[in-house]
């Protein structure tokens, strides 16, 4: 028979609140710490029985990252996303496992949570002897530091090295002395593939607010300026000056594709298609295409000024040289991709320089083509100073990467006059005088006011009467895309959405540079 005293001590050991360990300690090297390490932190933080986190650094250095700089990158990761239960400090001991037998020895009463990585045989090797040290005292806490980057699932092993790759890049580089040449090309490209890879292996907030090359600062790896580097990425020979004009006629296309072939360093040449039937653009969504399984290059023709048919046929042999290169992924084509971006650079270069060589691509039209555009100007940061205006009104520079509610609030409250009162851009009267003879129609995004609606048409009522504005959003722009429209905009993913639609379009920068363009195009 059960004694009274027994079943009245269970029933009061029963109502006890729950002791259960309220502080986790995670032990490991972290070098460095990756997105994983920092998801999992993040997890025992917000777990509802966890009130302290507590992060210990190993002592080895691996791969030249270490304890010092672990703990750097740490702090870097709490000063920009602050967890206040989530303390990291560098262990007492060269193994954090022994910080947690030191802390458990001289706190008898203490349990706690121990982290450690699912699967791992140091981790269970740890788990194994904690345990046994300590029994009931220690709950292991299995976690799984997952980190993909580029698509792919990567260790702490391969971000380092990523990194040591990165840091030879970089090295490499800076070695090349002619930056025009291919090698240096090919260089380029390795270290901005390597950076993105890299990047990924770390949260995307600390891109996102500008610390990533701080990290690389913090592992001793110099940082390139990545816009630079895209902007000249593909740095084939343009300049070569050795082109020499040949004593017979020859056919200006067949002429082109030579001189780009030489000029691009083609390693080989696919099997070049016209065809005049604009049905088939439109189901392409463009007017050019490369089949790598035919080994096919595809050009629609008909109705186009020759210098446009020569753009798109630059535009694709461009990539077959980023394809030479390695450079093309699956994901290369998307809309205001680098890839994209520097095809469309590239064929205007190659167009230039192909124009003096024979000016006339300008001037002669292929057969039944009539040389006649329909321009379409976008507004804001091509005519009128939408920045500008913004600050005027705020105080402080424009940023969509803002909470769009706090972005759009002060022009929404200011209302039309916001829009009315714009200035126009430094050079936007001398981009409008080029293309005023050409009648353009204004093509521009509101925002979701009524207000932004009615204060554009005043606008162009007040500063240039007479002309038509329609009003679309930025994703439908394309709507209006044929084989001989021209958009002037200064959104990279709405040129590219244009031209994947048929149109031509011009990714403007400045008014000097978007004349040039047109002058190109022979308007």
């Amino acid at each position: 028979m059960i004694e009274l005293k027994t079943i009245l001590q269970q029933i009061n050991e029963d109502d006890q609140p729950d002791k259960s360990p309220s502080i986790c300690y995670y032990p490991g090297g972290f070098k460095p710490p990756h997105e994983g390490h920092y998801e999992v932190v993040k997890d025992l933080a917000s777990r509802p029985d966890v009130t302290k986190v507590i992060v210990l650094i190993g002592h080895g250095e691996r791969g030249g990252i270490t304890k010092e700089m672990s703990k750097k990158i740490w702090d870097l990761y709490l000063q920009i996303q602050p967890m206040s239960q989530v303390t990291v400090r560098i262990a007492e001991n060269p193994s954090p496992v022994k910080d947690i037998f030191s802390i458990m020895d001289d706190d008898l009463e203490l349990r706690a949570r121990v982290a450690g990585t699912e699967g791992e045989e140091d981790t269970q090797g740890y788990f194994d002897s904690l345990t046994k040290a300590f029994g009931d005292r220690i709950i292991p806490v299995k976690v799984e530091p997952k980190l993909i980057t580029q698509g792919k699932r990567a260790s702490g092993t391969q971000t380092r090295e990523y990194l040591t790759q990165l840091k030879k890049s970089v090295l490499k580089l800076r070695a090349i002395q002619d930056k025009n040449s291919t090698e240096y090309s090919k260089a380029r490209n390795e270290y901005l593939t390597t950076y993105k890879i890299v990047q990924g292996c770390f949260p995307d907030f600390v891109t996102q607010k500008g610390k990533f090359d701080e990290i690389l600062n913090i592992l001793g790896i110099p940082a390139l300026d990545e816009e630079d580097l895209q902007e000249n990425l593909f740095s084939i020979n343009w300049w070569k000056q050795t082109l020499k004009e040949e004593e017979n006629e020859v056919d200006v296309v067949d002429d082109f594709i030579k001189f780009a072939t030489e000029i691009l360093e083609l390693q080989k040449l696919p099997k070049i298609t016209f065809i005049d039937d604009p049905e088939i653009a439109k189901s392409m969504h463009s007017l050019g295409a490369y089949n790598s399984g035919t080994d096919e290059l595809l050009i629609v023709k008909s109705n186009r000024l020759t210098a446009d048919i020569l753009r798109t046929l630059a535009h694709e042999l461009v990539h077959l040289k980023q394809d030479e290169l390695g450079m093309i992924k699956p994901d290369s084509g998307k809309t205001g991709s680098p890839i994209e971006n520097e095809a469309n650079a590239a064929a205007g270069i190659l167009l230039r320089q192909f124009g003096k060589y024979r000016p006339e691509i300008f001037e002669k039209l292929t057969e039944g083509e009539e040389k006649q555009y329909k321009i379409y100007c976008d507004m804001d940061g091509v005519l009128v100073d939408f920045d500008k205006a913004y600050f005027d009104l705020t105080g402080e520079k424009a940023s969509f990467n803002t909470d769009p509610k706090k972005f759009w609030e002060p022009i929404n409250k200011a209302g039309a006059s916001f829009w009315i009162k714009m200035k126009w851009m430094p050079d936007g009267k001398q981009l409008w005088n080029y293309i005023k003879p050409y009648n353009p129609e204004l093509l521009s995004a509101p925002s979701y006011q009524e207000s932004s609606k009615i204060g554009k048409y005043v606008w162009v009522k007040q500063n240039v009467p007479g002309t038509k504005l329609i009003l679309r959003a930025a994703e439908r722009k394309q709507e209006f895309a044929t084989p001989n429209t021209i958009l002037i905009d200064d959104r990279a993913d709405n040129i590219q959405r244009w031209n994947d639609a048929g149109g031509i379009g011009i990714h403007h920068t400045s008014a000097e540079s978007t004349i040039k363009q047109l002058k190109d195009l022979g308007l």
